[in-house]
């Protein structure tokens, strides 16, 4: 016989016999007998739901273990409003009632399940779109989450690969993820006082100056992603000339240094050129020209040669 139905059987040999003697169907409308049968249900399946978290408490089943049996299924922002949250909630608290010293959390039962990446964009994005109750929840479980990384001793690099960032390419700048790891960046100084800025974090993520400003070039041409693009690669010049950088040596960090036809075609041409006027306003007695620098690192011919091929593409 099925839990539920053993549990309804015991709900209902439980009650007063005076009340089993006094309720006759034939004294209420269908209104009310309809509300006696609903009562009777609901409190056989809270009946049946503890009896249930029980059996998993007795077998010392995970948060995980938890979650699949109560079948949330695969999709983490069903998972936040499933009716259910408040099963696995109440399940989290007689473990760890039981287990202090082995303590378990809906974040990390959630986070061990769908991945930090996945819990993340579904917590901001449930923040802002779900109901009150959700979106509370939600509020919630984003400090959870930065506090869990914070306690495990992960670096803000920590996170930006456990938000796979890297793998979204130029997705990233319009990705809810950001918003986290930008969160995690301020909670992060907060406790450390190492101060690490969003620049500096994406430029280590993305492996580099010249990889970040080619993800960079290529989020300008979507809409979504433009204007932060536009705010980053300007931080970067900015940075540039905060610590006087040669243009040669930001020729260098861009990787165009590998052959005049590859600078011509490359997206990191365009950064280069915006950076030399700013390098000259502030060293106006050592002014350079990208056809100087060009020209002084392949030669003239190579340089000429270079240039024909560029327009003839131009003109095909």
């Amino acid at each position: 016989m099925r839990i539920y139905s053993i549990v309804l059987l015991f709900f209902t040999a439980s009650l007063p016999a005076s009340f089993l003697r006094t309720y006759d169907p034939a004294d209420v409308d269908g209104e009310e007998r309809a509300g006696v049968v609903d009562a009777i249900k609901a409190g056989a399946a809270n009946l049946a739901e503890s009896a249930k978290l029980r059996i998993f408490l007795s077998k010392k089943k995970s948060g995980v273990d938890v979650l699949n049996s109560l079948k949330f299924g695969d999709n983490v922002a069903d998972a936040l409003v499933s009716s259910k949250v408040e099963s696995l909630k109440k399940y989290i608290a007689m473990f760890n009632q039981k287990n202090p010293d082995e303590a378990i959390s809906l974040i990390g039962t959630f986070t061990a399940r769908y991945g930090d990446d996945a819990v993340a964009k579904a917590l901001v994005s449930a923040e802002r779109r779900g109901g009150s109750k959700v979106a509370e929840l939600a509020k919630q479980l984003r400090a959870e989450q930065l506090s869990f990384w914070l306690d495990s001793g992960k670096s803000v690099d920590d996170v930006f690969k456990l938000l796979k960032l890297s793998s979204d390419g130029f997705k990233a700048l319009g990705s809810r993820k950001l918003i986290i790891l930008d969160d995690y960046i301020k909670k992060f100084y907060n406790a450390k006082h190492v101060q690490e800025t969003m620049l500096q974090t994406l430029t280590k993520g993305f492996g580099g100056e010249s990889s970040l400003v080619t993800i960079l070039a290529i989020a300008q041409e979507y809409p979504r992603t433009k204007r932060l693009a536009e705010l980053f690669e300007g931080e970067l010049l900015r940075q540039w000339r905060g610590e006087n950088a040669k243009p040669i040596r930001v020729m260098e960090l861009l990787l165009l240094d590998a052959g005049v036809e590859t600078v011509l075609k490359c997206r990191n041409w365009d950064v280069l050129e915006r950076y030399i006027p700013m390098f000259n306003d502030r060293n106006p007695d050592s002014k350079v020209t990208l056809l100087d620098m060009l020209t002084s690192k392949y030669g003239d011919a190579e340089l000429a040669t270079a240039i024909v091929s560029a327009r003839k593409r131009e003109n095909m």
